[in-house]
C-alpha cells in the first residue's frame, strides 16, 4: 500500500499520473465549455507534482526539479500571461484562446517530461534488513 509520494516506482507513477492527467483533461474540457472547476484543477496539478517529485526522487535526479516544471508551466506561465492580457484589457474571449493556446505547447512538453520520467528505471534500492 502507498504510504506517500516520497519515491515512487514506475508502476506506482503510472498508477497515478495516467488518472490525473485524463481527469485535468476532462475539467480543461469542461473549463472550454464555461465550467468553473478551477480550484479542482489546481489541486490536481499540485498532486501531479507530488507525484512527480516521488518519481524523480526514486530515479535519483534532483526531487525538487519535476514538481518545479509542472507548476511553472501549468501554474505560474497562465498566471504570467493572464496578468499580461488583463493589462492590456483583453476580453475574456481573448484571455481563454491565450490560455488554450499556451495549454497546447505546455501540455505538451508536460507531457513529453511524464513519459520520461515514468520511462527511466529507479535506483536500486537495498534490502531492509528483517
Amino acid at each position: 500500500m502507498l504510504k506517500s509520494f516520497n519515491q515512487l516506482n514506475r508502476l506506482s507513477f503510472w498508477l497515478w499520473t495516467v488518472p490525473i492527467v485524463v481527469v485535468h483533461v476532462l475539467l480543461s474540457v469542461a473549463v472550454e465549455n464555461g465550467a468553473r472547476v478551477g480550484p479542482f484543477d489546481t489541486v490536481l496539478i499540485l498532486l501531479l507534482a507530488a507525484v512527480v517529485a516521488g518519481r524523480f526522487r526514486d530515479i535519483g535526479w534532483p526531487a525538487w526539479l519535476g514538481p518545479v516544471f509542472i507548476l511553472v508551466t501549468m501554474l505560474g506561465i497562465p498566471a504570467v500571461a493572464m496578468g499580461w492580457a488583463i493589462a492590456q484589457n483583453a476580453g475574456a474571449d481573448e484571455i481563454m484562446q491565450s490560455l488554450l493556446r499556451i495549454g497546447e505547447y505546455t501540455g505538451l512538453a508536460n507531457l513529453v517530461m511524464l513519459i520520461i520520467a515514468g520511462s527511466v528505471p529507479g535506483r536500486a534500492v537495498p534490502a531492509e534488513p528483517a
